[in-house]
């Protein structure tokens, strides 16, 4: 099986990386809705990458082995378009959950705390 971390599926991330930064978007609907999920991309990787890869995903087509190549190659786009759907939605759950109980404020103050740190550790070592 192919793993996420293998270096063919490292260099397909990496084409299409460099194939949609190219792409201008001058339709406000679709910048809209970029601006909407882009955030919740890591989420969906992380979901998707853990637990859910490991157990559920392997098996998850086994019982369509016998279709034809058109019905499983349909339902594995329409899954994959259905899965990342609902784990974009679970990770803007999540954003809003963090937002509204202040968890996020608080990771920004933290990380500003340790950006001061490294900072002045770094003009700390430059003086020596």
């Amino acid at each position: 099986m192919i793993s996420y971390n293998s270096p063919i599926v490292f260099s397909q991330s990496i084409l299409v990386f460099l194939s949609l930064i190219r792409i201008k978007v001058n339709k406000p609907i679709v910048q809209k809705v970029l601006r909407v999920i882009s955030p919740a991309t890591l989420g969906v990787y992380i979901i998707d990458s853990s637990l859910f890869y490991t157990y559920v995903l392997p098996n998850l087509f086994s019982p369509l082995a016998n279709e034809s190549v058109i019905v499983l190659i349909s339902v594995i786009l329409g899954s994959t378009v259905a899965l990342f759907l609902l784990f974009c939605g679970l990770d803007l759950l999540r954003i809003w959950l963090f937002k509204l109980s202040g968890v996020d404020s608080r990771i920004d103050a933290i990380c500003t705390m340790f950006l001061k740190i490294a900072k002045a550790v770094r003009y700390d070592d430059g003086a020596k």
